[in-house]
Formats: C-alpha cells, sequence, structure tokens
C-alpha cells in the first residue's frame, strides 16, 4: 500500500511515516550507516531511486538512478558515503545490476552486471564489510546464481549454486564461509564461501 513505518521502541509501537518519503514511497531495501544515516532504495518494479535521511530518519531526499539501473531492490551501506545498490540494469537486457556509490547514494556508477535479461540481483549482504555477498533471481533457466566480492565491492564474481531453482531471493552469511540462500520453497547452505 505504499506505508512506510518508524519505530522508537524495538518494535512495540509503530508510527507512519509515509508523508515524510518523497514519492513514490515504495521501498524495498534498507541499510543504516549509523544511527542518523538511513538509506533505502525502490522498486523492484520500477523506478530506480534512493532516499537518504541524515537525522535518524526524520526528513529524507531521494536520488533517481534511473540512467544505471530500471529496478533497485536492496541496499548495503558499509559507511555514511560508501555503499551497493542491486537490481536490475538500465536496459533490462542487461540482467542484475550492482551499483556502488561513495557520495552518499547521490550517484551510482555500475560495479557489475549477471548479462541474463531476466536477472535481479535481489539481496545484498556482508558478514565484515570486506566480502559481499548478492542473490540472483532469474526466471529463466540460467538456474541459481550468488554475486560475491572478496575486496569490499572492487571487484565481482559469479559462483553458480544449483540448476534446480532460478527463483532465490534472500541470502545471510554468518562469516566468510557458512551462508544461506533461499526462495521458492528452498533453503540450501554452503560451509565453503
Amino acid at each position: 500500500s505504499g506505508t512506510f513505518l518508524r519505530t522508537l521502541d524495538g518494535g512495540d509501537s509503530w508510527q507512519d511515516i509515509t508523508d515524510s518519503i518523497p514519492p513514490p514511497s515504495s521501498i524495498c531495501g534498507l541499510s543504516a550507516a549509523s544511527p542518523e544515516v538511513i538509506y533505502g532504495c525502490g522498486v523492484w518494479f520500477q523506478p530506480a531511486y534512493v532516499i537518504r535521511s541524515t537525522d535518524g530518519g526524520m526528513n529524507w531526499d531521494k536520488t533517481n538512478l534511473g540512467s544505471v539501473a530500471s529496478a533497485l531492490i536492496d541496499v548495503l551501506f558499509l559507511n555514511a558515503d560508501t555503499g551497493f545498490v542491486s537490481g536490475k540494469a538500465q536496459p533490462p537486457s542487461l540482467g542484475g545490476v550492482i551499483l556502488a556509490t561513495v557520495d552518499g547514494g547521490g550517484s551510482g556508477s555500475v560495479r557489475h552486471l549477471t548479462g541474463h535479461h531476466d536477472d535481479y540481483i535481489w539481496k545484498l549482504q556482508t558478514p565484515d564489510s570486506v566480502h559481499i555477498y548478492g542473490s540472483v533471481e532469474a526466471v529463466v533457466g540460467t538456474g541459481t546464481r550468488i554475486v560475491r566480492s572478496s575486496d569490499a565491492g572492487a571487484t565481482w564474481t559469479t559462483q553458480a549454486v544449483t540448476p534446480l531453482v532460478p527463483y532465490m531471493q534472500v541470502m545471510g552469511f554468518l562469516d566468510t564461509l557458512h551462508g544461506f540462500v533461499g526462495g521458492n520453497q528452498i533453503l540450501l547452505e554452503t560451509l565453503n564461501g
């Protein structure tokens, strides 16, 4: 419904702050670089933009990244200025995309493309700010893949997970070797990164 909520008591109660978000208010991913600096992005069905608050979520500004992405799903910031945003490239035929920003989301440069038209890079996650992982959602016969970086996002590689299930969205790594990916009624575990 486009509602954006905030809690100040650990989730016991929530207040609607939708009016503080520049429209459209659909958000797919959030990342807090600090208690004051918070990022969001959207939206998986277009358009591609990043929102940012520098006052703990009271006020937000917005940057349109439609020139380099057609849709954005997740955002991961390593500090207040440096981070990554993932989704689908512009044009979409280039596949899933990871954008890097060093100016607090004011601009984004393409860091990685999957090259498959139907791909999205759905979620980003890091256990240590050096090793970064992304789940690839693919709706055609390319199988399940992840993308990963071992140099804080400077370079990325693609790793096959399984040919059985294309529709992966979630991922989480406990450390640089032990992690999980899941979606479409399956959860897979790795012990070797």
